[in-house]
């Protein structure tokens, strides 16, 4: 594919300057590491699918801690802007030395409420197109945490 070397300089650098090992990205793409090694590299041949799916997850990583950030507290949470799961949390938690079972008690107690928000979407006002929108948004939110 031409250009694809000029893609895989731009996505390696990305991940560098990220701190992400190509590994967490394969990970976090759900493709094989040797495909972001591939595709860094310029080497092998790389679905456009698997280059789609590292490129959103280098330049749609979500970290929000400011640079430098070192609080022994704060979760570390590796995965896609608006695809953070159950399983992304109880990870971070892990790390910290948190029992899975506290952080999945702490996740039922916020997910188990929000289900009753849903139905209540159309209390805020918006055009039943946005409303529908908005609560199928928390549905698929609520479900990820599962």
């Amino acid at each position: 594919m031409p250009g694809m070397s000029c893609i895989g300089e731009v996505i390696a650098r990305r991940r560098v300057d990220l701190r992400l090992t190509q590994q967490t990205v394969a990970d976090l793409a759900g493709v094989a590491r040797s495909s972001v090694q591939a595709l860094e590299c310029g080497s092998g041949s790389v679905k456009l699918a698997t280059v789609v799916e590292v490129a959103g997850v280098v330049f749609n990583y979500v970290d929000d801690r400011p640079t430098g950030w070192r609080d022994p507290m704060a979760l570390t949470l590796f995965g896609r802007g608006n695809r953070l799961r159950r399983e992304h949390f109880v990870d971070a938690g892990l790390r910290l030395g948190v029992r899975e079972r506290a952080t999945n008690r702490m996740i039922d107690s916020v997910a188990d409420p929000a289900e009753a928000w849903v139905d209540r979407c159309v209390e805020i006002g918006y055009p039943d197109r946005e409303t529908d929108r908005l609560a199928a948004l928390l549905r698929d939110r609520i479900g990820s945490l599962r």
